[in-house]
């Protein structure tokens, strides 16, 4: 069986102007590294690299959405069709590890592991939100240089924290 630790990837569709566009897919570089030790007395370590260069995503079309009548409405901002996938987050990578102990007894084993994901705590950028400005009152404050809109502003959207996990496999 072969391992490729490098992956590159083009995903495209047709859009409705019957351009290629980059599909949520279309993450261009993917590299996963894994590696793995056994030592004396059943005890084993591994340790995995992810990387991937970024997705595309739909940017808010800012304009319609700070519109009071379509914000009033969904309450939320409306994608910009016509930027279909055009932007992309920034490039992801985390580090994980696992130490494993294992018993064997004569009908069955016992697996005692400790995994930590993401060990040094990566950030991941995700497709920004968008929301209006509120005042201390938490009304969403009017555009005072056009009353038929509301100021918006651009929230950070990012995932990803320190996963530690403990876990027993019994195998019988």
């Amino acid at each position: 069986m072969d391992y490729s630790p490098y992956t590159f990837v083009n995903s495209e569709f047709t859009n409705l102007s019957n351009d290629f566009t980059p599909s949520s897919w279309d993450y261009r570089h993917i590299i996963s590294l894994t590696a793995g030790k056994t030592f004396k007395k059943n005890w084993e370590a591994g340790i995995r690299f992810r990387y991937n260069s970024g997705s595309p995503f739909t940017p808010f079309d800012i304009s319609t959405s700070s519109l009071r009548e379509n914000w009033d409405i969904s309450g939320q901002g409306i994608l910009d069709n016509n930027r279909l996938n055009d932007s992309r987050t920034r490039a992801f990578h985390q580090l994980d590890v696992r130490i494993d102990k294992k018993y064997y007894f004569k009908n069955w084993n016992l697996n005692i592991f400790l995994d930590i994901q993401n060990v040094y705590n990566q950030l991941t950028a995700l497709a920004p939100y968008i929301n209006v400005r509120k005042d201390v009152n938490g009304t969403p404050i009017v555009d005072p240089n056009d009353p038929s809109r509301y100021l918006v502003k651009e929230l950070d959207n990012t995932s990803g924290s320190i996963i530690p996990s403990i876990g027993i496999i019994v195998a019988l």
